[in-house]
């Protein structure tokens, strides 16, 4: 068999050794701009190619070098020669054989759509003549006297920043309104530009050719990127790496010469600027850029650092082998060979990833979702758990599926399968639930005995705890300036009455006496409201039941201020508590179900409780405000004209309490509520609770 002529412009070039210190080659498509890094065996396979005959390519390869390549090494690399395009096709078969392969490696229209959904690039300028004319006047960028004098610009600006960093912090409310995030959308523009101009600078310095910058869309995100891919060509590992982390140098040395400026400029429209850009720089760099998560610079600093080109398919394809082997034990060879903790390093990375990745797109589908309308936010969350969760899974049970029998055998298989029904016994059982509620507990009566004015008392006629029956005064306090008051009101009643009545007589006044009997319509109100505020400072008992003293040290001749709670009458019959459920729980909960009381502060005093009954309609409006989030309950509410709005569904319940005699006789009336509720599964409460949740927000 002859093997096809690969094509003629194809640049094969020296690269970098690999982790085991074999030497490594790079091959240039320049058609496609795209490069291959080729092992020792396929560069000596390539090198050979014009042999023709497979079986005599692994014969001279043998012979001239210490490899011992087979024919079928050989076709593999012939395979991958033609799947990426790299061999010279002629004739009428070889044209529909290219033909054929171009139509394989068109994706599918919804392959397509994902990943021009996902990531696409839009190339705006070729910056190549640019980067070229500006080598000379930005030289000294490349001097170490510039880079000396900025880590000098650097400390200094960062000590001067240290001590005024209240006037720097404050400095954001300056900047919140519309003009200010404006300003800072355009300075993040000039950073991104000049951020990948230090790509493009540093790339050409070292002799690689930029042939394009542009827009990125990474999930409909608009970011910046530089075409740097000529970096593979150099050999170095420094270059490569300086070239990955020239925009992070560039942000960064943009941060300290703004930080110093800020620091030392009066206030101004310049100062501003040097606040925004030292601000968006700092920011951008430290959290965004150095993060190898995404494939921004970060992920490429540490990929030329590692010297291990396309980091993340290598970790994923190493992930899935350390996944396998955690839960078969097959004894298979990884896909690549590292040293133990770079390694698990990677393992740890494409964990990290895939977590990250999820949580990131599934975020993103849920702002679209909220924030433009349901039905792209629905698809988008349909095709990232698709693309990230279902796909992945899947094709991971392909390969289990291809490796049954070996799994099968292994000894390991039985232990995961046993841990996998373990965990379907836990997640399928129903097991006893217990829920736990915000409650409050009240008397079915009470009366609060509080103080509308300072007054001074005068008599307690009942003990801490006395049981008292309907009209008795619970005690008594004086006034003296209601008693005042009163006479004053009494006395402006007669001069007023006594004016009236002189005014009818005389013809000359009695235009005035609508007015005047108007006040003394007021005045007589008065009296009438102090005449009531000394009634309630005798207050009698409304009902039968034992008054609690709030506080037990109160005497007589004891001065009291306004609004202070002087006792508690609580009547006769049981004490309830009222609770509110939400509706995920409605269905566990009904009449007869015991539970418990756990008072605030006092956890040792449990009161046993009893269902009495539950609404049927969700509630509208809460009752209780100390059950609330806003004062430190568990049931969130928003104020909405004076009434508190539940923020979702929640019903109430009603309990009785057995026993309250331990808490009767204190403030304590808010705790929480354990009810013990039916058994349910964790799988059916799933289910559950996300078809409630499917239910609800497909309702458009």
């Amino acid at each position: 068999m002859q093997l096809p002529p690969l094509r003629e412009e194809l640049r094969l070039s020296e690269g970098p050794r690999s982790h085991d210190g074999q030497p490594g080659w790079t091959l240039h498509d320049p058609a496609r701009n795209r490069f291959f890094r080729l092992d020792w065996t396929t560069f000596e396979i390539l090198k050979r190619w014009t042999v023709g005959e497979p079986a005599l390519i692994a014969r001279v390869i043998a012979e001239q070098t210490t490899l011992r390549p087979g024919p079928a090494d050989i076709m593999a690399v012939a395979e991958f020669a033609q799947q990426n395009q790299l061999l010279r096709l002629a004739g009428a078969d070889n044209s529909a054989s290219l033909a054929e392969l171009h139509q394989r490696s068109q994706p599918n229209w919804w392959r397509w759509l994902i990943h021009n959904y996902l990531f696409f690039r839009i190339p705006l300028v070729n910056p190549a003549g640019i980067l070229q004319r500006l080598q000379r006047p930005l030289g000294f960028l490349f001097r170490p006297a510039f880079w000396w004098l900025t880590a000098f610009v650097l400390v200094t600006g960062l000590v001067l920043l240290w001590r005024n960093w209240a006037a720097f912090t404050a400095a954001f409310v300056d900047f919140a309104d519309f003009h200010g995030l404006l300003g800072y959308g355009v300075v993040l523009v000039g950073i991104k530009i000049l951020h990948e101009f230090g790509h493009g600078l540093v790339a050409t310095r070292y002799g690689c050719r930029v042939p394009a910058m542009g827009i990125a869309f990474l999930v409909m995100t608009p970011v910046a990127y530089t075409d740097t891919n000529e970096a593979w060509l150099l050999t170095r590992r420094k270059p490569r790496i300086l070239i990955g982390a020239a925009g992070i140098i560039t942000e960064l040395t943009l941060a300290a010469w703004a930080t110093l400026a800020w620091s030392l400029l009066p206030d101004g429209v310049l100062r501003s600027a040097c606040y925004m850009v030292a601000t968006v720089t700092w920011i951008k760099s430290l959290l965004v850029n150095v993060s190898p998560i995404m494939r921004f610079d970060g992920y490429y600093l540490l990929s030329d650092s590692l010297d291990i080109p396309n980091l993340h398919t290598r970790a994923f394809a190493l992930a899935r082998w350390q996944l396998r082997e955690w839960l078969f034990k097959l004894g298979e060879p990884p896909p690549e060979h590292y040293r133990l903790p770079l390694r698990a390093g990677l393992v740890t990375l494409a964990f990290f990833i895939w977590v990250y990745r999820l949580v990131v797109f599934v975020g993103i589908a849920v702002f679209v979702y909220h924030f433009f309308f349901k039905a792209l936010g629905i698809i988008l969350f349909l095709i990232e758990i698709s693309w990230f969760v279902v796909i992945p899974i899947f094709s991971e049970m392909k390969v289990w599926y291809s490796k049954r029998k070996a799994l099968l055998a292994a000894p390991r298989t039985r232990w995961t399968a046993a841990a996998l029904l373990l965990l379907l016994a836990v997640v399928c059982i129903p097991l006893p639930q217990r829920i736990r509620l915000t409650g409050q507990l009240s008397p079915s009566r009470e009366f609060r005995v509080v103080t509308t004015d300072p007054a001074r008392l005068v008599a307690l006629p009942f003990p801490d705890a006395a049981s008292v029956r309907s009209g008795q005064t619970l005690l008594q306090l004086e006034s003296p300036a209601l008693q005042l008051r009163l006479a004053s009101s009494v006395a402006h009643v007669a001069k007023l009455a006594a004016q009236i009545e002189a005014a009818s007589a005389d013809p000359a006044s009695r235009g005035r006496l609508p007015v005047m009997q108007a006040e003394l319509d007021t005045a007589r109100a008065a009296v009438a409201e102090a005449q009531a505020a000394l009634a309630r400072l005798a207050p009698a008992a409304p009902f039968d039941g034992v008054f609690y003293r709030a506080e037990a040290d109160l005497h007589a001749d004891q001065w009291l201020g306004r609004e202070e709670h002087l006792g508690t009458l609580v009547g006769d019959g049981p004490w309830t508590v009222v609770a509110y459920l939400d509706e995920q729980h409605v269905h566990l909960v009904k009449a007869g179900l015991t539970a418990r009381f756990y008072p605030d502060g006092r956890r040792q005093d449990t009161i046993p409780l009893k269902v009495v009954s539950m609404e049927l309609d969700a509630t509208r409006a809460l009752t209780h405000p100390t059950l609330t989030t806003l004062a430190g309950g568990d049931v969130q509410a928003r104020p909405v004209e004076n009434e508190l709005i539940p923020e979702k569904a929640v019903y109430r319940v009603t309990f009785t309490a057995d026993s309250v005699a331990s808490l009767a006789d204190t403030h304590i009336r808010r705790g929480h509520v354990v009810i013990g509720a039916g058994s349910e599964s964790i799988l059916v409460r799933l289910g559950r609770n996300t078809l409630s949740v499917l239910w609800r927000e497909l309702g458009f």
